[in-house]
């Protein structure tokens, strides 16, 4: 997959994000696309690492794919598949006014010269790694003044100097 891991960025509620996630044949023969799988994800810290569960039964994904290649699909040496992703950011849950979401995309690829069906996982292998995640957030910052008005400035002339103040309130 390019990239290795669609990082999608955060977004406040509501707000929608896209993203696209490419598969590249990197082989010197064909391939034939046959299907995908498409699951939400939950991430529970384990030790030092973080441990996913994907399953496409989540009775929430706040992902979803917006276009797939067709089904079988030929892709040539050095072709791509392009997966586009869309994420509707739900609203906050936590604390800290951030909120994680991760998805995986895996490919099952047909290769004609071995007869051999492969899947195209993320990272870490079948049913192990991520390869989707955005965020829901609200910033939690105060900017002082809310508003400026540097009143009527005539063409290249200097305004008076203003002062904005941005604070973190959270982590």
């Amino acid at each position: 997959f390019v990239p290795d891991l669609l990082a999608m960025g955060a977004y406040r509620p509501t707000q929608k994000g896209r993203g696209q996630l490419v598969v590249m044949n990197t082989g010197s023969g064909n391939c034939e696309y046959r299907e995908h799988e498409f699951d939400a994800c939950l991430a529970t810290p384990y030790g030092v690492g973080t441990l996913f569960t994907c399953d496409d039964r989540f009775a929430f994904n706040p992902f979803k794919l917006v276009s797939t290649p067709g089904p079988r699909t030929i892709l040539g040496p050095g072709e791509q598949l392009v997966f586009e992703l869309e994420f509707t950011a739900p609203a906050i849950q936590a604390a800290l006014g951030r909120d994680s979401y991760y998805a995986r995309l895996m490919v099952m690829l047909f290769d004609p010269n071995s007869s051999a069906l492969r899947f195209v996982a993320p990272p870490g292998g079948v049913g192990r790694g991520v390869n989707v995640r955005a965020e829901s957030a609200v910033p939690l910052v105060t900017v002082d003044p809310g508003a400026i008005d540097f009143g009527l400035v005539r063409t290249d002339c200097a305004s008076e100097v203003r002062q904005v103040r941005v604070r973190a309130e959270g982590p």
